[in-house]
C-alpha cells in the first residue's frame, strides 16, 4: 500500500475495527483458479472482459482491502472536497465497508461509512464526529449498497462475481447485464466494456439518491479510465460517480488509484496496522527461548532436506541491485536466496533490519558478508519462505534482510524466532522487522520514484522501500 496521512491512519484503524466486529467469514487457503469452463455459457463481451482482467487460471480472490483518494462535493455547484477513503469487501459473507473522509470548507473534517453486511445496508455520514448530516438504512438502502458492492467486484476482483448468486445476460458486443441476488434482494447494472474487454463504465437503476425531498431511484454510473496493470492484475488509475439527474449528469466523486492500493484475500483477522503504516509495536518482540530455539533447530533439519533436493537456489538476478528506503538510507543486494516452492496463496513481504556488534571497518563486513551464507540454515527451512534478499549495511551500519513470504502469520513467527539468533551478535535495542501483507516482491522492486521524490526522510519507515537507487 502506497504512504498515508496519520489521519488516513486513523481511518484504517476505524475499518479494521467494524469488520473485526462483523466476525466476517474467511475464505479458502486455498481458493481454486478459474477456468476455461467457467465462462462457457457467458455472454461474449463478459467472457472477453473476465479474460481481459486476468482472472482466468488465477485463483478465486474471495477478498480485498483498498485505499483510495480523490475529491468529493455535496451537490452541484459546490468546491470540491479532498478525500481519503479505505474499504473492506468480503464475498463469502458478501459484505462492504467503506470509510471516507472529508474536510468541509478546508475546516471540518465529515466522515462517512457506507456498510452492507448480512443483507443490510447502511449510510451514516457526521460532521466533526459529531454531528450527524446523513443517517440512511432501510430496504432501499439495502440494495443502492448492495449495487456498490457488485460495481467494486466489476472493476477489482471479477472471479468474486462466478457464483452461483451472480446471473450474467447478454447485451451487444461491447456490453452485458450482471445480477446479484443475496438475502432476498436483487440489483442489476449494464458493464460497458471496450474493444479488449477493459470494462470503461458501470451502470445501475438499483440505486437511490438521497436528496433533501427523500430518497429517489436515479441511474448511477461509474465510468473508469487510466487501465495499467499492477502486480499482474489490470486496474483502474481513476474513476468517477455519477448520478442522471433530471437536469443533467452530476459527478460528485472523483477518486483516483495508485499502484499498490489494492490488496487481495486478506483473512478479517488481518486487518491490524495499515499496509502503509505499520504499527510498530504490535508484534515487535522475541519468542520465548524455550519456543524459539527448537523451531530453529527443526528449521535446520529442513534446510538440510531442501538441499538435499536442490531445492535452494542463489541466482544472481537481483545481486548488485541497490534499493533506496524512507529514512534516506539506500542498500545493495549481495546475496540472493530463493526457495522452489508453489506460487504464495498469501503473499506478504518481511524486512528485518539489525546492528551487528563487534564488525568495524570495510573488512569486517566484507567478512561478515561472506559468513553470512551459512547461516542459510537458520531460515530457509522455516514454512512459507519464498525468497530472501540480503542486504549489505547501509550508512548507519544496517543490515536487511527483505523475504518474500506465504502467510503473514508465518513471516511473523519466523521473524520473532530470528530475533533469538540475531540478539547474541547484535547491539542490544537495534533489531526491528515490519509484516506487509498482501505485498509481492516483483511489486516493491518493480516500484519507480523520481529520486528525491518519496518525501522527506523518515527514521521509523527504515523498512519501506522507495524504489531502486
Amino acid at each position: 500500500m502506497t504512504a498515508m496521512s496519520m489521519r488516513g491512519a486513523a481511518l484504517y484503524r476505524r475499518l479494521a475495527a467494524d469488520v473485526g466486529a462483523l466476525g466476517l467469514s474467511t475464505g479458502s487457503a486455498a481458493p481454486r483458479s478459474v477456468t476455461e469452463a467457467q465462462l462457457d455459457g457467458l455472454p461474449g463481451a463478459a467472457q472477453r472482459y473476465l479474460r481481459f482482467m486476468g482472472a482466468v487460471g488465477r485463483p478465486a480472490d474471495w477478498s480485498f482491502l483498498a485505499h483510495v483518494t480523490g475529491k468529493f462535493r455535496m451537490r452541484p455547484g459546490v468546491p470540491w472536497m479532498r478525500c481519503e477513503a479505505w474499504q473492506y469487501n468480503n464475498a463469502p459473507s458478501v459484505a462492504r465497508l467503506f470509510h471516507m473522509r472529508i474536510v468541509a470548507a478546508g475546516v471540518l473534517p465529515m466522515t462517512g461509512r457506507d456498510a452492507y453486511a448480512s443483507g443490510r445496508g447502511r449510510l451514516l455520514a457526521t460532521l466533526a464526529g459529531r454531528v450527524t448530516v446523513a443517517d440512511s438504512a432501510g430496504p432501499e438502502t439495502d440494495l443502492s449498497e448492495l449495487v456498490t458492492y457488485l460495481n467494486d467486484a466489476v472493476f477489482w476482483a471479477p472471479s468474486m462475481l462466478l457464483v452461483p448468486a451472480v446471473r450474467w445476460a447478454p447485451v451487444d458486443d461491447h456490453s452485458f447485464e450482471v445480477t446479484l441476488s443475496d438475502s432476498g434482494h436483487q440489483v442489476t447494472a449494464r458493464v460497458f466494456v471496450d474493444e479488449r474487454g477493459a470494462p470503461v463504465n458501470f451502470s445501475t437503476e438499483d440505486r437511490w439518491a438521497d436528496l433533501p425531498g427523500g430518497l429517489v431511484r436515479m441511474r448511477w454510473s461509474t465510468p473508469v479510465r487510466g487501465w495499467a496493470q499492477v502486480n499482474g492484475r489490470w486496474q483502474p488509475s481513476r474513476g468517477a460517480a455519477i448520478w442522471h439527474m433530471p437536469d443533467g449528469p452530476f459527478c460528485y466523486a472523483i477518486f483516483r488509484f495508485a499502484s499498490g492500493d489494492v490488496s487481495y484475500n486478506v483473512p478479517p483477522a488481518e486487518l491490524g496496522a495499515p499496509p502503509g503504516r505499520p504499527d510498530t509495536t504490535k508484534g515487535q518482540g522475541p519468542l520465548a527461548r524455550t519456543v524459539a530455539w527448537p523451531a530453529v533447530l527443526r528449521c535446520a533439519g529442513r534446510t538440510a532436506r531442501l538441499l538435499a533436493r536442490r531445492r535452494i537456489h542463489l541466482p544472481r538476478g537481483h545481486v548488485g541491485m541497490r534499493l533506496r528506503f524512507a529514512d534516506g538510507t539506500s542498500a545493495r543486494v549481495y546475496r540472493e536466496t530463493v526457495v522452489d516452492t508453489a506460487p504464495p496463496r498469501r503473499p506478504c513481504i518481511l524486512v528485518v533490519g539489525f546492528r551487528l556488534r563487534a564488525v568495524r571497518g570495510s573488512l569486517g563486513h566484507a567478512l561478515f558478508r561472506w559468513e553470512s551464507l551459512f547461516n542459510t540454515p537458520l531460515f530457509a527451512g522455516f514454512p512459507g519462505l519464498i525468497s530472501k534478499l540480503w542486504m549489505a549495511s547501509d550508512k548507519h551500519g544496517v543490515y536487511r534482510g527483505l523475504y518474500e513470504w506465504d502467510g503473514p502469520d508465518q513471516a511473523d513467527y519466523y521473524a520473532r524466532c530470528l530475533w533469538r539468533v540475531l540478539e547474541l551478535v547484535c547491539v542490544p535495542g537495534t533489531i526491528h522487522y515490519q509484516v506487509l501483507p498482501g505485498r509481492s516482491r516483483g511489486e516493491l522492486l518493480g516500484q519507480r520514484h523520481e529520486p528525491g521524490g518519496a518525501g522527506p526522510a523518515d527514521a521509523a519507515a527504515w523498512w519501506q522501500v522507495t524504489g531502486r537507487a
